[in-house]
């Protein structure tokens, strides 16, 4: 049996908070696609399918305010170049009134929290953004809908990320005008080459996803309301940011392989005739057995 990616004690800590924190549905679509015996050279391969589809059927029968819908990319190949979907797994949460954020890849480790928050704010409508900030982001009703893009890359491991996903959700939840994109990076190492990222979390504001201006680093609130306000009014100027923090960058390889490194070694085995504590010694083959 497939160990589910949402452990229960997770899972039961989840429902609890959504119990209160729900106050009107999220739709939440998952766009996967078939494993595939053609390799592609020129994308990377939708490794987290299941396990994206895994965690969302899990979140979503915590309650009755989520829905779930699936979508293959080839069985629903019109609606998918309608919605613009390339890279998967997709995950898009989708609140009231044309609110929505779109997540690519495996939302595990740090971004989970992260996702749950997003979903709890899109239902509820309430963000930390302050009062100031949501007048300046108004700055954005003056455009078209989509006019200005916000697109991040970042990392399970890092806290940066985790934070950029959250004010991507407020942001979501704040206007429709604004659909953030969130793409976990990790695993899309021929994505991450072809963008030459070395640093996570990276930023890109402008008139569309990866056209716009690229920023390496985290943002605070204020900082970024801003510089999307600049955006919307055809201003590039950068905003001064008071920090430029940044992880690097690692793929699934890497981090495995980090992971081995940092392992302690194993204990050696035992020895025939050896004592151990307990009151069991080494026979030839290995086992224990009790000793006078």
């Amino acid at each position: 049996m497939t160990t589910p990616p949402i452990g229960r004690a997770e899972l039961q800590a989840v429902a609890a908070h959504f119990a209160s924190a729900l106050t009107a549905p999220v739709a939440i679509d998952v766009w996967t696609q078939a494993e595939s015996t053609r390799v592609r050279t020129d994308r990377d391969p939708c490794t987290h399918c299941p396990g994206v589809l895994a965690a969302a059927r899990q979140l979503a029968g915590l309650h009755v305010n989520l829905s779930l819908t699936l979508y293959d990319v080839d069985r629903h190949a019109a609606r998918a170049r309608q919605a613009g979907v390339e890279l998967l797994p997709l995950t898009v949460l989708r609140g009231r009134a044309g609110r929505e954020l779109r997540v690519h890849g495996l939302w595990s480790g740090l971004l989970f929290g992260a996702v749950i928050d997003a979903l709890v704010m899109l239902s509820s409508g309430d963000t930390p953004l302050t009062d100031a900030h949501r007048e300046r982001l108004g700055a954005l009703d003056a455009v078209p809908a989509d006019s200005v893009a916000l697109e991040v890359l970042g990392a399970p491991y890092d806290v940066f990320s985790a934070h950029m996903l959250r004010l991507c959700a407020a942001l979501a939840t704040e206007t429709p005008r604004l659909r953030p994109r969130f793409i976990e990076i990790v695993e899309f190492p021929r994505l991450a080459a072809v963008r030459a990222v070395h640093e996570v979390p990276i930023t890109y504001v402008g008139t569309r996803p990866a056209a716009g201006q690229r920023f390496v680093g985290v943002w605070d609130e204020s900082e970024l309301v801003e510089q999307l306000a600049r955006a919307a009014a055809g201003d590039s100027t950068p905003v001064e940011r008071a920090q430029l923090l940044a992880s690097p960058y690692h793929t699934e390889a890497e981090l495995f392989e980090l992971a081995q490194q940092e392992q302690p070694p194993p204990e050696p085995g035992p020895q025939p005739g050896e004592r151990r504590p307990g009151g069991f010694q080494a026979r030839p083959s290995g086992l224990y057995v009790p000793h006078d």
